[in-house]
C-alpha cells in the first residue's frame, strides 16, 4: 500500500476476514474523517466504490465492490449505529450513498464544509484549498474522474482515496475553535441539522410537483405538472437512470403550460430527441390526459401578489446585514433558489404541503424575521405577519378572524420558539 503520510500506510479491506478491526473502531466512539468514492453518471442512485475511514491512527480503505454479503451489511450496520463523530468534507453525496446503502445515516455528523461558511470562508471552495489555507500541506485531485468501480484500483487511486480523509480530523480540530471564536457555533448546528434533515428526504408524489409551480400557473397546468414530476420520479427509480435523462427540471414548466401535438413538437420545446423517442408517447399522454385526479391542487393555490417578493428582498437584506456582523458567508442569508423558495411558499395557500423554506427552517434565521416583522413600514409585513404558519413557527397568538389589521409583531426571545 502507499503510504499518506511518513509511517502511515491505509489499511485496504476487501475480504470479510479483514473487517473486524473495522468494525471494532467503529464501536468505540472515537471521531472519524469520512469519505466515499462512488459512480453516479448513468444512474438515479450512486454505485458504490469505496468508503474511507481514518480515526487519527489508522486510515482504512473498505471496497465495496469487493465486499459483499453478510460483511459488506454488517459494515453498513456498524456504521449508521456507531458513537462515533462522523467528519465529512461536503456531507450531501455521501449521505445519499449511504442512506442508499445502508437505509438509514449516522448518528453523529459534522460538515467542514458548512463550518467554513461559519468562520468568515467561502463554503464553494474544496477540501485541496482548505487543507492549503488551514494546514499548508497539498491534497492532490488528479483522480477525481478516476473509473472507481473498475478493479483492481491502482496505487494512485488508494492514495488519492486515502488522503481525502487524512487531514479531516486537524481541519476539524481548526474550523471547531474559529466557530467558538466567532460565536458561531449555534448557527452552525442549526444549519448542519437543516442539511442532514433535508438529507433524510425521500420523493414526496403530493407535495414534490409545488416547487416547480411558476407566479400565475392556472389549475389545468398544475395538474399537469404534478402528473410529469410523478411520472419522471417513478420511471426514473423504476429504470435507475437520471431525471436529467427523461427531462431536465428546467423544461417542466414549459411542458405543463405549453401546447404540443407530437413528439416533434416536444423536441422543439427541447425534450432530448432521444428522451423523444423513449418516453415521448408517455409525455403526450400525459398532457392529453382530460380526466387527471385534480385532488389535493386548490384552484388558488399560487398567487402572483407582489407582497411576496418584496417581503422577501427586505428580509434577506436584515439576514445579510447579521451574517456579515458576525463573518459568516453571504450564501447562508439566502441564495437566489432560496429567496425563490420563500416567495412562493409565502404566495401558495397549499404551503402546509410543502417544505418549510430554508430561511425559516432555522432560530437563527426565525429570530431575525420576527425582528423584521416588527418593523411597520417594511413592505408586505402586516400579510407575512398574518400568515398562521409564520405566527406558529415564531409562537405568537392566532389573529383574530374579524382582525382589521395585524398589529406588530414584537421579537421573541432567543429560545427555540
Amino acid at each position: 500500500m502507499p503510504e499518506v503520510a511518513a509511517g502511515v500506510s491505509p489499511v485496504y479491506v476487501d475480504t470479510p476476514g479483514k473487517i473486524q478491526p473495522v468494525l471494532e473502531m467503529l464501536a468505540s466512539g472515537c471521531r472519524v474523517g469520512i469519505d466515499t468514492e462512488f459512480v453516479k453518471i448513468d444512474t438515479l442512485h450512486p454505485l458504490a466504490s469505496l468508503v474511507q475511514l481514518y480515526d487519527g491512527r489508522e486510515v482504512y480503505i473498505i471496497d465495496l465492490v469487493a465486499l459483499r454479503g453478510d460483511a459488506a451489511g454488517s459494515f453498513w450496520q456498524a456504521l449508521i449505529s456507531s458513537p462515533c463523530l462522523f467528519i465529512f468534507f461536503s456531507m450531501r453525496e455521501d449521505l445519499d450513498l449511504i442512506r442508499h446503502c445502508a437505509g438509514a445515516l449516522p448518528r453523529n455528523i459534522d460538515d467542514l464544509q458548512i463550518m467554513l461558511s461559519f468562520v468568515g470562508d467561502s463554503s464553494k471552495q474544496g477540501l485541496a484549498a482548505a487543507a492549503d489555507k488551514y494546514l499548508h500541506v497539498e491534497v492532490l485531485k488528479d483522480q477525481t474522474t478516476s473509473i472507481w468501480m473498475s478493479r483492481p484500483l491502482n496505487q494512485k487511486q488508494i492514495r488519492y482515496a486515502a488522503m481525502d480523509v487524512y487531514h479531516l480530523l486537524r481541519l476539524h480540530d481548526i474550523l471547531s475553535a474559529l466557530l467558538e471564536e466567532r460565536g458561531n457555533t449555534d448557527c452552525y448546528r442549526q444549519d448542519l441539522a437543516l442539511g442532514v434533515e433535508r438529507c433524510h428526504d425521500e420523493f414526496d408524489p403530493a407535495s414534490s410537483y409545488l416547487e416547480h409551480v411558476t407566479p400565475g400557473m392556472g389549475l389545468e397546468a398544475r395538474i399537469r405538472l404534478r402528473a410529469l414530476v410523478n411520472f419522471r420520479q417513478e420511471t426514473a427509480s423504476r429504470k435507475n437512470i437520471p431525471l436529467r435523462r427523461i427531462f431536465p427540471d428546467s423544461l417542466l414548466p414549459v411542458l405543463a403550460t405549453g401546447t404540443f401535438r407530437n413528439t416533434a413538437s416536444l423536441e422543439k420545446a427541447g425534450l432530448h430527441w432521444r428522451a423523444s423517442r423513449e418516453f415521448g408517447r408517455e409525455i403526450l399522454n400525459i398532457l392529453f390526459d382530460r380526466h387527471a385526479d385534480p385532488a389535493g391542487i386548490s384552484s388558488a393555490s399560487m398567487n402572483s401578489e407582489l407582497f411576496a417578493v418584496q417581503f422577501v428582498a427586505s428580509y434577506r437584506e436584515r439576514l445579510a446585514a447579521f451574517c456579515a456582523s458576525r463573518g459568516i458567508e453571504d450564501q447562508r442569508a439566502g441564495s437566489k433558489r432560496r429567496q425563490k423558495e420563500l416567495t412562493v411558499w409565502l404566495s401558495c395557500e397549499d404551503r402546509h404541503l410543502l417544505h418549510l423554506p430554508e430561511m425559516l427552517s432555522t432560530p437563527w434565521r426565525r429570530q431575525i424575521l420576527s425582528q423584521v416583522l416588527g418593523e411597520p413600514d417594511l413592505p408586505g409585513r402586516e400579510k407575512v405577519a398574518a400568515i398562521p404558519e409564520i405566527r406558529e413557527l415564531l409562537g405568537l397568538p392566532a389573529v383574530p378572524e374579524a382582525a382589521a389589521a395585524p398589529e406588530a409583531v414584537t421579537a421573541p426571545g432567543t429560545g427555540e420558539g
